[in-house]
């Protein structure tokens, strides 16, 4: 305990200035105070994100998975419609469950339930997922692409989902940013996390001491589903519509390339 004390100490030191950076950033953008350059800082922060959501699991693990965009696909149809006025969603997405139908949350309520949803989705695929292979992830992706691209009382299918209340201030995303930061690291100096990079570097090493790496996984699994959720809530308020297209291959390999570059 005091050797991961020490740990913890030091590492601090990252995520904070992390997060300064992040924070210099948006000062700098509210002093610009340009709509189009507020737009694009936003957009930064929603990918950090994202990003920050992939490394828990794939940093950490050494597994990779390409099916973390799917839960920024479930964060986002949630926040959509739990935001969106309920005669726009009676006229557009008539299947939904009356509770959802008649709800209009604020957008930073939606983001927690968005965030919860796709933590409990990551959980329940995890579970099957954490004892195959990565490629297996990507067999998710296509499944909630396939049912979210044709269930057209639902999700619309293909035709965009608008009426998504828009977020056009900066600190709401650094805000999220900056939390996901610190679970990130939390989660990384915990046992759980220590764990998991023990198993990554010494996967039999680590078995043979009595770390079960199946659980571990699916812990950062978990958290890292719960993080892309959140940053898919937030990616529909950023620009207020949402399709399943958005949420495919082109996002999961740019957050992957983004992921490999940092």
């Amino acid at each position: 305990k005091p050797a991961r004390f020490a740990l913890a100490g030091k590492s601090i030191v990252t995520p904070i200035l992390l997060v300064l950076i992040l924070l210099a950033i948006a000062i700098a953008t509210t002093m610009i105070g340009s709509k189009p350059f507020n737009q694009v800082i936003i957009d930064v922060f929603v990918r950090v994100i994202l990003v920050v959501g992939l490394y828990v699991f794939i940093g950490n693990s050494g597994v990779m998975s390409f099916g973390q965009i799917g839960f920024t696909c479930l964060g986002a149809y949630v926040a959509a419609w739990l935001t969106i006025n309920p005669i726009m969603k009676k006229m557009s997405l008539p299947g939904l469950p009356s509770f959802i139908m008649q709800a209009k949350m604020d957008y930073w309520q939606a983001a927690i339930v968005a965030t919860i949803f796709a933590g409990v989705a990551a959980l329940i695929f995890g579970r099957i997922l954490m004892r195959l292979s990565g490629i297996a992830t990507f067999a998710m992706l296509a499944m909630i692409n396939t049912i979210y691209s044709n269930w057209d009382s639902v999700t619309g299918a293909t035709s965009s989902v608008v009426g998504i209340p828009i977020v056009r201030s900066i600190w709401p995303y650094f805000t999220a940013a900056a939390i996901v930061v610190f679970v990130a690291w939390l989660h990384a100096i915990s046992r759980a996390g220590l764990a998991l990079r023990a198993a990554r570097d010494e996967p039999t090493a680590a078995a043979a001491s009595g770390i079960d790496i199946p659980r571990e996984r699916l812990i950062a699994f978990t958290v890292s589903g719960a993080i892309m959720g959140l940053g898919g809530a937030l990616t529909a308020h950023s620009i207020g519509v949402v399709t399943p297209d958005n949420f495919y291959l082109s996002l999961t390999f740019v957050t992957l390339s983004m992921l490999v570059v940092g």
